[in-house]
């Protein structure tokens, strides 16, 4: 059997830009390992949040917002697509400071991206 192309990988990632190539292509196959294999996706599903990303790169910064702003929308199509409901709340993060000292660290971040 032959495609267009293969996406290797059926985490986060690779499910986004299978999703993104079964518009332009006619044939797409999406390879994924073993739930047991380790994978990005582990450790960052669900992660829709720019709170404190980029301290020191504007550009990423803005593209984390922008990824956060175009997920609102990306989220509504997949749940007309699929009918299965993402539940996006959009809340932010939630990060502990043990301390003062983690506390104006964290203070500081924060004033950085502000201005």
């Amino acid at each position: 059997m032959m495609f267009d192309c293969v996406v290797i990988g059926g985490g986060v990632v690779g499910s986004a830009i299978a999703y993104g190539l079964v518009s332009h292509l006619d044939s797409v196959l999406m390879i994924d390992g073993r739930d047991s294999d380790p994978r990005a996706a582990q450790a960052n599903f669900g992660l829709v949040w720019y709170q404190s990303k980029g301290v020191g790169m504007p550009a990423y910064q803005r593209l984390s917002r922008l990824a956060v702003e175009e997920w609102r929308s990306f989220s509504r199509e997949i749940e007309e697509t699929g009918g299965i409901p993402i539940e996006f709340a959009g809340q932010g993060g939630l990060t502990f400071c043990l301390g003062d000292q983690e506390l104006e660290a964290r203070q500081m971040i924060l004033s950085r991206l502000a201005g």
